[in-house]
């Protein structure tokens, strides 16, 4: 399954880290949003737990995509 928008990229260097706890993908919206930075840490333990993986591609030019791939049952 795949999520794609074409709002602001996420940095090279937060796509590292974006699915740890407390982390949030963009700085800039740090004053007109209240993020925990937990969503995403959420959404990794739920889908590690069922056996599969989610990972983020965010360029300028492509937008965001965020992939989770599960196993089939």
């Amino acid at each position: 399954m795949s999520v794609h928008n074409f709002g602001p990229p996420i940095p090279v260097e937060r796509q590292k880290t974006i699915f740890q706890s407390w982390m949030r993908g963009q700085v800039e919206d740090a004053d007109e949003h209240s993020h925990l930075g937990l969503g995403l840490y959420i959404a990794k333990l739920i889908v590690e737990a069922h056996g599969g993986d989610i990972d983020v591609i965010s360029e300028e030019t492509m937008g965001t995509t965020f992939k989770i791939r599960l196993p089939r049952a």
